[in-house]
């Protein structure tokens, strides 16, 4: 039998529990304000890119990678909070576009603020030079994967 590392050490077990710390964080950060990961991170989303494009549910799909069901919960709770609106497509009726509330533009940056708060304290024992390779990694095995 093959000489293997233990399980502990591999990319991928290290990679699930950095996610697991980063899930619990932010989870906490953001539940006073009745929001999870996805939902801040699907705003913020809407809010940066409705000026360039309509975005719809799908494109939200594409982003967290949830299936359509996972997106529609989404959309549907965020609605409900008074955050986003959903407006028919004119140009294809099947479509919905996806528009941020004044309440979802002002929440989107508190999240945005909150999320890149925790991003710096869960990084906070890497150098700027760590934080930037550790990015540029993360990115190329994601890149890979997609």
């Amino acid at each position: 039998m093959a000489d293997y590392p233990p399980l502990r050490d591999t990319v991928c077990h290290l990679v699930h529990r950095v996610d697991f710390l980063l899930n619990r964080e932010n989870g906490q950060v953001l539940e006073p304000y009745g929001v999870t990961m996805y939902q801040a991170m699907s705003l913020i989303y809407v809010a940066d890119h409705e000026g360039d494009h309509p975005v719809n549910q799908r494109e939200i799909g594409r982003y967290t990678q949830l299936s359509n069901p996972g997106v529609t919960k989404l959309v549907s709770a965020l609605e409900r909070l008074g955050l986003l609106e959903r407006h028919h497509d004119d140009a294809d009726g099947r479509n919905c576009i996806l528009r941020t509330t004044p309440l979802g533009r002002e929440r989107s940056a508190v999240f945005r603020r909150l999320l890149l708060e925790s991003d710096e304290h869960l990084t906070s024992n890497l150098t700027k030079v760590e934080r930037e390779q550790l990015t540029a990694l993360l990115k190329k095995l994601y890149n890979k994967s997609v």
